[in-house]
């Protein structure tokens, strides 16, 4: 977390937005939304300050009496292309503000030249997103980035906040690089995630929402699961509370609240939202390498194999159409998964290069890998 607040100090010292609001320069809606920040999100307050007296404290030594041919910054900008210089270059900043001629300057500034340049080595050469600019009084909003996972992988993304995404197979989600400074963080997801959002008290920080093309989940800190394959969001939520507000719906009282072990189903186009008490871990366990299933068709497992191995399933047999699958079954790789199956409903089971066959068999399941033959 120290490195994090580094980051973030450094951050704002070098934003001339953040020292025109430190020289009090800033105009007044920035004024506003500063002390918004320092009043409303105790999670950034001390940074802020921090930042804040860094400024102030250079800010004062640049004003000490110093012999005009020590005046090594005549520019914020100087100062900053110096602090912001490699590592080879460190010692050559450092003696050059510690010249004997200008002692009193040294004093007062040095120390927090230092401060950022330890700053910088704790950092190493992470890449800097730039917090928000309050420029024409408007806030620029970190860069967007979007991950996305080919079949049959699965990627974790960790949010500046401390938000955790694991982000399933077939799956896009697009979110902010850096820090947010907006009364609301949200991603926007095109497949199937999990997220363990951080806990955020009533109030304190921005509010989390996850944005789908039917509706909007938002939430202060919880556990869930959001899919939105076939054009159909479905949230399951494992613990916390979220509401979940469908496409063009904007009032409080069009929201609809989900509490833990619940399931949501909407959608753009159905007039109203489906909620039903759920096993969560059934919806969940591919976050651990797992499929679950409670007496489920034969068809939703094909499904499933289709949106995360990208492979098209052919049942040749109507009659296998009436087996059930219960149990969990480990899905991280599709051949054990596949002879797995085969072996519980007593099948054959053919893995083509492009395709998948179920097959009906009165001996024992089999399972036939014709992409080595």
């Amino acid at each position: 977390m120290a490195k994090d607040s580094n980051k973030i100090i450094v951050q704002l010292i070098t934003d001339p937005a953040f020292r025109s609001w430190c020289f009090g320069n800033a105009a007044e809606k920035e004024n506003q939304r500063w002390e918004h920040w320092i009043t409303n999100h105790a999670d950034c307050r001390e940074n802020i300050l921090t930042a804040k007296k860094i400024v102030l404290e250079l800010e004062r030594g640049s004003r000490e009496e110093i012999p005009p041919h020590h005046k090594k910054y005549d520019s914020w900008e100087q100062l900053q292309k110096r602090i912001t210089m490699p590592r080879r270059h460190v010692n050559e900043a450092v003696s050059s503000i510690t010249s004997s001629h200008y002692l009193g300057w040294m004093l007062t500034a040095a120390a927090t030249v230092l401060l950022l340049i330890a700053m910088l080595f704790t950092i190493e050469y992470t890449d800097f997103m730039p917090v928000p600019s309050l420029e024409d009084n408007e806030i620029q909003v970190p860069q967007l980035l979007t991950t996305t996972t080919d079949y049959g992988e699965q990627k974790i993304i960790v949010l500046n906040d401390g938000t955790r995404i694991t982000l399933n197979a077939n799956s896009s989600v697009t979110y902010h690089a850096g820090w947010v400074y907006e009364d609301t963080v949200g991603v926007q997801l095109e497949g199937e995630a999990f997220f363990d959002v951080t806990h955020r008290a009533s109030g304190e920080g921005p509010v989390f929402q996850v944005q789908t093309n039917d509706g909007n989940i938002h939430v202060l800190g919880t556990r869930f699961m959001v899919n939105t394959w076939d054009e159909i969001t479905k949230v399951v939520l494992e613990e916390g509370k979220v509401a979940i507000q469908r496409k063009g719906l904007s009032a409080k009282n069009d929201e609809t609240i989900l509490r833990p072990s619940e399931r949501a189903v909407f959608s753009r186009v159905a007039s109203d939202i489906t909620i039903q008490n759920v096993d969560t871990h059934r919806y969940t366990s591919w976050t651990k390498g797992l499929f679950e299933f409670e007496r489920a068709p034969l068809t939703v497992v094909a499904d499933r194999i289709e949106k995360l191995f990208g492979k098209e399933v052919v049942i040749a047999n109507p009659l296998l159409m009436t087996k059930k699958v219960s149990g969990s079954i480990e899905n991280e790789d599709l051949d054990m998964l596949l002879s797995a199956l085969s072996r519980t409903l007593e099948i054959t089971i053919v893995k083509y290069e492009d395709q998948i066959v179920f097959r009906q068999n009165m001996l024992e399941g089999s399972f036939i890998n014709q992409t080595l033959n």
